[in-house]
């Protein structure tokens, strides 16, 4: 890795963390710098601004999730519909951080970053209503389906990156129990 990929990475990885703990706007350039160990023209040299700095954050989860959901989407295996949902859970687990950022500090965001992650998120319920018509589902039941797949996968950014519980279920839940209720519920 080059110095000056190094410099920009504990840059983002900083305003990162200073984001999560104090907010966009109440983090300022000379605190992220200072975290950073480097010159505040050295901020500059990367970023245009702080808002520049917090949309290249959003930048790198757009493309770790259009990464995931083309892999999800390219899956042809009898087992996409299960293993689908299990690789959102992963990235979301890998990634718990940047969402927790995304999600909190929204109104910073560039709105086509936002679209391009619920249209990509359309293409893959679309995928698995496709899916499931093909298993022998109607296309009703297939939409369903699909549909608690959105919710559970929703439930899961909800109780691990959000709150520590969902909202869905009484008292807290495991990742794990989300996943066996997809496969429960792909199964039915």
């Amino acid at each position: 890795m080059k110095k000056c990929d190094i410099t920009q990475s504990s840059i983002l990885a900083s305003a990162l963390e200073l984001f999560l703990e104090n907010g966009f706007g109440a983090t300022s350039v000379p605190e992220i710098v200072k975290r950073a160990s480097v010159a505040q023209g050295t901020f500059y040299r990367y970023f245009k601004n702080k808002k520049a700095c917090f949309n290249r954050l959003v930048e790198q989860l757009v493309a770790i999730f259009v990464e995931e959901f083309h892999h999800i989407l390219e899956d042809a295996s009898e087992n996409a519909l299960i293993t689908g949902p299990a690789r959102a859970i992963s990235a979301i687990r890998k990634n718990k951080p940047l969402i927790q950022l995304a999600i909190v500090e929204n109104r910073y965001m560039d709105p086509e970053m936002m679209e391009r992650l619920l249209h990509l998120r359309s293409l893959v319920s679309q995928d698995n209503v496709k899916r499931l018509i093909e298993r022998g589902d109607s296309e009703w039941v297939a939409t369903l389906k699909a549909q608690l797949v959105n919710n559970l996968v929703d439930s899961v950014i909800v109780s691990e990156v959000l709150e520590g519980k969902s909202e869905l279920y009484r008292g807290p839940i495991s990742t794990d129990e989300v996943l066996e209720s997809i496969i429960y519920k792909l199964k039915v």
